[in-house]
């Protein structure tokens, strides 16, 4: 799914969804589905920048790792721990960076949508501030959506819950502070216009 920020800049995001479904319509979503081998998966990773990073930590990790050999077969504990950070740098650098590349093009790994995947659609996070994520979820078969209501009926979100309420009443607290700083700003802004001495602003 897509979604857009306040400029209008559009941000993507893959999630996943556990359903209820026999084994026929399993069977029958896994055939009309796409599956990504691994090496096609990772050649999806070059449609993002981050592989640069995973390439030039990778190529410093082979520039260092004879270095880091030579010392172990010394042995020379001083070499070998310091060979070692480096060598630990670069391929958490390495392994961070794919991650990200990988999280970031799952967009274009995605299947499209089989008779089995259409009968259902959900919305983006609806969650407000302090609140946990949450979604609408449209179904288009009414056996299919009472199965789901009844393996989730636990997870639904209630605005009456205690954790909704909690959730507004944080956000009241943030909202009226953030309000006193305002007021307390204005304030002194006008103390100071009129010439009151004792006001220092920074």
């Amino acid at each position: 799914m897509d979604t857009y920020d306040d400029d209008g800049n559009t941000r993507y995001t893959a999630t996943r969804l556990r359903v209820p479904v026999c084994s026929n319509c399993l069977q029958r979503h896994h055939t009309e589905g796409k599956v990504w081998s691994l090496p096609a998966r990772l050649l999806l990773c070059f449609r993002s920048f981050l592989i640069i990073a995973v390439i030039g930590a990778s190529v410093m990790f082979s520039l260092v790792a004879p270095a880091f050999l030579r010392n172990l077969l010394k042995p020379d504990p001083i070499g070998i721990l310091a060979f070692g950070a480096v060598l630990a740098f670069f391929a958490a650098i390495a392994l961070l960076s794919l991650r990200a590349a990988w999280n970031e093009t799952e967009r274009f790994a995605l299947s499209p949508p089989t008779s089995v995947s259409r009968m259902v659609h959900w919305t983006t996070d609806l969650s407000a501030m302090f609140e946990p994520e949450h979604h609408d979820y449209t179904f288009v078969n009414r056996q299919f959506s009472q199965a789901m209501l009844d393996r989730n009926r636990h997870r639904l979100w209630n605005p009456a819950s205690p954790v909704a309420r909690q959730a507004a009443s944080r956000r009241r607290t943030v909202k009226y502070l953030l309000l006193a700083i305002l007021a307390l700003f204005l304030l002194l802004g006008v103390l100071k216009e009129y010439g009151c001495t004792a006001i220092h602003t920074f």
